[in-house]
């Protein structure tokens, strides 16, 4: 429901878009959620929910995934089983299997091998901002384990 909302949907099955361009390039994605304009925009993956302008704008790869807020877990590519939610939380966070909750909790945490910035909570306002390698971390509180 929303201009071109699920558009370019062709195979996959149980998925809500509600907004505009949710889920638009969502191509063989199955059951996930995506409320607000442009939330799940470019998704091709399963079992996510994303609420919030862009939330889950980008995500490829991973799977089992909850954004809520404005662009929670955008680019966030590779990303399972995070969760984000706050204004930019998990933003382009690639390592995955992540707690982000706060303004920017979680930002930029990325790394291409995927071996190093997993495993996290963060809870906070700018909680584990770009962090690259530490992974088993729990920061709790405004710009904890910040890098």
């Amino acid at each position: 429901m929303g201009n071109n909302a699920g558009i370019n949907l062709t195979s996959g099955s149980n998925n809500i878009s509600v907004g505009n361009q949710s889920g638009y390039s969502s191509n063989n994605s199955s059951d996930n959620i995506n409320i607000g304009s442009q939330a799940g925009y470019n998704m091709q993956v399963d079992y996510g929910i994303n609420i919030g302008s862009q939330a889950g704008y980008n995500n490829h790869t991973g799977t089992h995934n909850l954004n809520i807020g404005y662009q929670t877990g955008h680019n966030a590519t590779t990303s399972n089983n995070t969760i984000n939610i706050g204004y930019l939380a998990g933003y382009n966070d690639t390592a995955g299997e992540n707690i982000n909750i706060g303004n920017s909790a979680g930002y930029n945490n990325y790394n291409p091998s995927i071996t190093y910035g997993q495993n996290n909570i963060n809870v906070g306002n700018f909680a584990g901002q770009l962090n690259t390698t530490g992974y088993n971390n729990v920061n709790i509180g405004y710009n904890a384990g910040k890098n």
